[in-house]
């Protein structure tokens, strides 16, 4: 996808398991910076290091599922002439990092896991932006599946 830049490659699920053990790493690193009590054997210098790589491993694993925001906003972008493809891409990466924080490499991986809910996060967004306004997001997905029934029912 040519259209996605600072987009990187596509991870294996080894590269996928590492990055998700560096960023937990440095997230653990991070807390323990903050003043929480984890007893560690580094020194602050180390603490420090293992933050910063953690951090650079998050925006890598980030960086390298774009496609995967791009290829489930896809459908979901041209459907609505209110909602704009950029801000639906924006929602999906919101989502996926949404999605980062929580996820466990020993479970699966990552595009299995977080597929479902970028879909979601996306359906509810366009849904809450596309003109029904004052009509939770839940409802206006209802509404609009309804509409769509009906619309298939009227043409047989």
């Amino acid at each position: 996808m040519a259209g996605l830049p600072g987009a990187l490659p596509l991870l294996t699920a080894e590269e996928e398991a590492s990055l998700a053990r560096t960023i937990e790493a440095g997230v653990a690193a991070t807390a323990v910076l903050a003043g929480h009590r984890l007893r560690v054997d580094a020194t602050r210098a180390e603490l420090e290091r293992i933050a910063a790589e953690g951090e650079q491993a998050r925006e890598r694993f980030l960086l390298s599922n774009l496609r995967l925001v791009a290829f489930v906003t896809n459908g979901t972008a041209g459907r609505d002439p209110v909602v704009s493809r950029q801000e639906v891409f924006q929602e999906g990466v919101a989502a996926m990092a949404g999605v980062l924080r929580s996820y466990d490499w020993r479970r699966g991986r990552f595009s299995t896991i977080a597929v479902p809910t970028i879909r979601r996060r996306v359906i509810e967004y366009v849904a809450s932006r596309g003109g029904m306004l004052g009509v939770p997001a839940h409802r206006a997905v209802l509404i609009r599946r309804a509409r769509s029934i009906a619309a298939r029912l009227e043409s047989e």
